[in-house]
């Protein structure tokens, strides 16, 4: 077995990685010229991480990395939002392997999720194998702090440069960054049988956190596929045009308006994609013709449309 020494990233986004010490440029494509870091979320992500609209989001940004790079929008199963943290993972791990012209991973397996699962997400850390016979490569990876998968990968594949959350990725030493990138589009040695578990969860100090585990074994090890990529490419992956609809930018994202003259705050409203909505008078301390409440509050985004009802002050009584 080849392997290197782990390393985890303080902060809010932790991204985690082992790096096994071979020759360089064993992996596939070029690295991106920059990070593509995700932008504006929509409210929902708050109360709903990993519903539909967020995990939509996710998929959003995905694409605006891929298209970048000159690549397509990930091919995505109709069902996606609904498919487990570690089936999601799987997929978008092999259509970018499949991307630079690397074999797919044939498939997860019930032992190697359990391994990302217990020694990776519950530790906050590098998952590792718990049985390491017949394996002559495997590289694991770990992201803690994001909202869902497609948010994490967006960390691990396309923000994974000098300037992201990657830790041994710095100004003074290069040679880490885009590990985590690397792993997912690593070259194992001809003949390798592959294999991948991944997990999400919640770490000891609940914080949620994403695990991977690829695993190149000799002629000789076995692998008892849980989920296989033929599965699937079945179900959609890889063929169908998946749409994750609405731009984030083109959501309403709700101005602060407090403070300004109602016509001040109407302009702005509506150079948001919201609509005004209810305008309220009432007598207030603050002085005659100011907003002094909104309602949704500020910086928040919502669907194109959203109405932002606002209070006007009509001085004092």
């Amino acid at each position: 077995m080849r392997g290197g020494r782990s390393f985890l990233g303080a902060g809010a986004l932790a991204l985690a990685l082992v790096v096994v010490a071979t020759a360089s440029a064993a992996w596939g494509g070029p690295d991106p010229a920059g990070n593509t870091p995700v932008g504006v979320l929509p409210y929902s992500c708050d109360k709903a991480p990993t519903a539909a609209e967020c995990i939509n989001a996710g998929v959003f940004y995905l694409d605006r990395a891929r298209a970048k790079a000159g690549l397509p929008p990930y091919a995505l199963p109709a069902n996606f939002p609904s498919l487990s943290p570690g089936r999601q993972m799987f997929i978008l791990v092999n259509l970018d392997r499949i991307a630079y012209h690397l074999p797919p991973m044939p498939g997860l397996t019930a032992e190697l999720n359990h391994d990302a699962l217990v020694s990776g997400v519950w530790r906050a850390g590098d998952p590792y194998p718990s049985n390491a016979s017949r394996l002559n490569t495997w590289w694991p990876g770990h992201a803690g702090g994001y909202d869902n998968v497609p948010l994490a990968y967006e960390g691990w594949v396309w923000a994974d440069g000098l300037g992201s959350p990657n830790p041994r990725c710095t100004r003074y030493d290069h040679s880490r960054c885009w590990g985590h990138r690397h792993s997912v589009l690593w070259k194992f040695p001809a003949g390798s049988v592959l294999a991948m578990g991944a997990a999400a969860g919640h770490d000891s100090s609940y914080r949620p956190g994403y695990a991977y585990l690829f695993v190149g074994g000799s002629s000789g090890y076995s692998a008892s596929y849980s989920y296989t990529w033929k599965q699937a490419v079945a179900s959609g992956a890889g063929r169908n045009a998946y749409d994750p609809g609405i731009a984030p930018a083109k959501m309403c994202r709700v101005p602060f308006i407090m403070g300004l003259t109602q016509a001040e705050a109407i302009r702005a409203v509506e150079k948001t994609h919201c609509a005004v909505g209810d305008i309220v008078r009432k007598q207030s301390g603050y002085a005659a013709g100011i907003v002094y409440q909104q309602h949704p509050p500020p910086y928040r985004a919502f669907a194109p449309g959203t109405k932002v009802k606002m209070t006007v002050s009509l001085g004092p009584a």
